[in-house]
């Protein structure tokens, strides 16, 4: 998380729930794909919203 500290609050938000997303999946006992497909959803938006970011 070092890396994001000049981010703003809302990749930050982001990445956060990427980092966590597995481990809650599992806890919840989601299948596998349903975790690595919400994981590559929320990276495709923290990409999106960094390329927005990197425009301005």
């Amino acid at each position: 998380m070092q890396v994001l500290r000049d981010e703003s609050p809302e990749l930050k938000s982001i990445k956060s729930e990427i980092i966590i997303a597995r481990e809650m999946g599992e806890l919840f006992s989601y299948a596998s794909e349903e975790i690595d497909s919400y994981i590559k959803q929320m990276n495709d938006r923290f990409s999106q919203i960094k390329a927005r970011m990197s425009v301005i």
